[in-house]
C-alpha cells in the first residue's frame, strides 16, 4: 500500500496545452487509509509571454493573478520540492480527475520549462490514478449506491456536481485546493460503496500492476461515459514491449479472426469501424472493471457463458496474439508538433543523468555568474533558452541585455504572430464580449485586467 497525493491545477487557459500556464497548484497527501498527512497550495503570476484568457480566470476565480508576488519558476521549484519530499520515504499514487488528459500533461510541461524532471508522478515507484474513467464504472454498476448527476437526461461527471451530490459545499469549486478535497471525498466514497472495485483500482495504477490485472483476470468490462459496456479479455505477448495492450471485445466471435492472414487481419482491426480490437495504454487509467470485482461487490450482473470460452480460445492462440503485436509495431509511430521549444517535451529522448546534474547545479547556484557558466554546459539550445527565461524572471536588472531582448522578442511573437499558441486578437475579442455580459464587479475588474494585458502587448 502507498500514500496518495490528490492534486489539481488552475491554469491561464484550457486549450493550447503546450503554452498555457499553471497559476495555482494544490495537493493533499494522505496515507493508504486516506487519512490526511499534509497539504500544499501554491500560486504565481503569469509569465510575460503567457496569454491569459478571461474565460479561464472567470472559471477559476483567480482575479488577482497578475498581482501575485511569486514567479512561475519560484512556484514550480517549491511544488517539485514538496512532492519530492512527500515521496522520499514511501512512493505515492498521484490522484487526479481527468488529470491524465489535462493536468498531468500540463504539469509535465511546467517542470520541463523550468529544467525539472517532468516524470515524478510515474517514476521511482510512484504511480498515477485518474478517477474520472473509474466513475463511469461506478455510475453503471453501482448506481443503487451512488447516483450520477444528470444534465438533459445524460450523466454528468463534472467534479463540482459530484461534490454537490455528496452534500459538499461547492462555493469554492474550481479552486485547486477545494477540488483536491472533493477528490479525496470521492475516493473515500468509492472505497466505502465498492470495496473490491476500489481495491482493484488502487492496486493497478502502475504499468506493471495494470498489465497483471488485465492478464490475470479472464473477463473484464469496458464502460463508456453514457453507460454502454462490453465484455473483453486482454491479450499479451512476451515477444513485445508492453506500453499498450490489445483487448478483444467478446461480443465478437474470435473464430472469425484467428485464421486470417496478416493482410486480412490488418484490414479487419485497423481499417474497420467494427473492429473487435482496442489498444489501451497501460500507463493510463481505463474505464474498466473485472467481472470478479463486480461479483465480489454483489453487483447483480449475469454474462453469457460463451464469453469465457471465447476468452480462453484467444489466450490459447499465441500465434494470433503475436500477429496483433506485429501489426501494431509496424504502424507508424505518433508524430508530435515540435516547431516551438515548448512543444518538444516528448522529442529528442529523455535528458541524460549528466544533463539533469547540470540542471540541479543551475538551480543550486546562488549567483548570476554561476548560473551563466552552468547554462553554457547545457547540451541543447532549448534548455539554454529556458534558462534565459528563468534568469530574466528574477534577475531582470542583472542579466545580460540580450536575455531581456530575447524575452521581449518572445512576448512579441506570442501576442503578434500566428502560431500554435493562443490567438491574442481572438482572445481579446472574447474578453470584450465577456465584459459586456458579466455583472459582478470583481469579474468585470478581472476581465478588464485581461483586456489591458493583451492590449499592451499587441502592436
Amino acid at each position: 500500500m502507498t500514500n496518495f497525493v490528490f492534486y489539481d491545477t488552475e491554469t491561464t487557459g484550457k486549450d493550447h496545452r503546450d503554452f498555457i500556464q499553471v497559476i495555482q497548484v494544490a495537493s493533499i497527501l494522505t496515507n493508504s487509509h486516506l487519512e490526511q498527512i499534509n497539504d500544499m497550495d501554491l500560486s504565481c503570476r503569469p509569465l510575460p509571454w503567457t496569454l491569459v484568457t478571461a474565460g479561464a480566470l472567470l472559471t477559476n476565480k483567480k482575479y488577482d493573478t497578475f498581482n501575485n508576488p511569486n514567479t512561475h519558476y519560484d512556484m514550480t521549484c517549491q511544488w517539485f520540492n514538496v512532492w519530492s519530499k512527500w515521496c522520499a520515504q514511501e512512493p505515492a499514487t498521484f490522484v487526479t480527475y481527468n488529470g491524465l488528459f489535462f493536468d498531468e500533461e500540463i504539469i509535465r510541461r511546467q517542470f520541463y520549462w523550468n529544467l525539472i524532471n517532468p516524470y515524478i508522478t510515474n517514476t521511482n515507484g510512484n504511480a498515477r490514478l485518474d478517477l474520472l474513467p473509474k466513475m463511469y464504472v461506478l455510475g453503471k454498476f453501482y448506481e443503487d449506491k451512488f447516483t450520477i448527476p444528470q444534465i438533459n437526461n445524460k450523466p454528468s461527471y463534472k467534479l463540482e456536481l459530484l461534490a454537490k451530490s455528496l452534500g459538499m459545499n461547492t462555493a469554492k469549486a474550481h479552486d485547486a485546493l477545494a477540488d483536491c478535497i472533493f477528490l479525496l471525498e470521492l475516493q473515500k466514497l468509492i472505497k466505502d460503496i465498492a470495496p473490491n472495485f476500489y481495491q482493484e483500482t488502487i492496486s493497478s495504477c502502475s504499468k506493471t500492476n495494470h498489465k497483471e490485472c488485465l492478464i490475470n483476470n479472464v473477463l473484464h468490462l469496458n464502460v463508456t461515459r453514457f453507460g454502454n459496456y462490453y465484455p473483453f479479455t486482454a491479450l499479451s505477448s512476451y515477444m513485445y514491449d508492453h506500453h499498450e495492450i490489445p483487448i478483444f471485445n467478446l461480443n465478437f466471435d474470435p473464430q472469425d479472426y484467428i485464421n486470417m492472414s496478416l493482410g486480412e487481419l490488418e484490414s479487419a482491426i485497423f481499417n474497420s469501424k467494427d473492429s473487435p480490437i482496442k489498444w489501451i495504454k497501460l500507463g493510463k487509467t481505463q474505464p474498466t472493471v473485472t467481472y470478479n470485482s463486480l461479483k465480489n461487490d454483489d453487483v447483480d450482473l449475469v454474462l453469457d457463458e460463451s464469453y469465457v470460452s471465447r476468452a480462453e480460445q484467444l489466450k490459447d492462440n499465441q500465434n494470433f496474439i503475436d500477429k496483433l503485436f506485429e501489426l501494431r509495431t509496424a504502424q507508424e509511430m505518433p508524430q508530435y508538433d515540435n516547431s516551438s521549444y515548448e512543444q518538444q517535451l516528448y522529442s529528442g529522448g529523455f535528458p541524460s543523468n549528466a544533463t539533469y546534474d547540470a540542471f540541479n547545479k543551475f538551480h543550486q547556484a546562488t549567483t548570476l555568474d554561476e548560473k551563466l557558466r552552468i547554462i553554457n554546459l547545457f547540451p541543447e539550445q532549448r534548455y539554454k533558452e529556458f534558462a534565459w527565461r528563468i534568469c530574466s524572471q528574477f534577475m531582470p536588472s542583472d542579466v545580460p541585455q540580450d536575455f531581456i531582448q530575447y524575452c521581449y522578442t518572445l512576448i512579441d511573437q506570442r501576442f503578434n504572430q500566428d502560431g500554435p499558441w493562443p490567438d491574442a486578437t481572438k482572445e481579446l475579442s472574447n474578453a470584450k464580449e465577456l465584459l459586456n455580459s458579466v455583472t459582478d464587479q470583481a469579474e468585470k475588474a478581472c476581465v478588464k485586467e485581461v483586456i489591458d494585458n493583451i492590449e499592451k502587448n499587441l502592436k
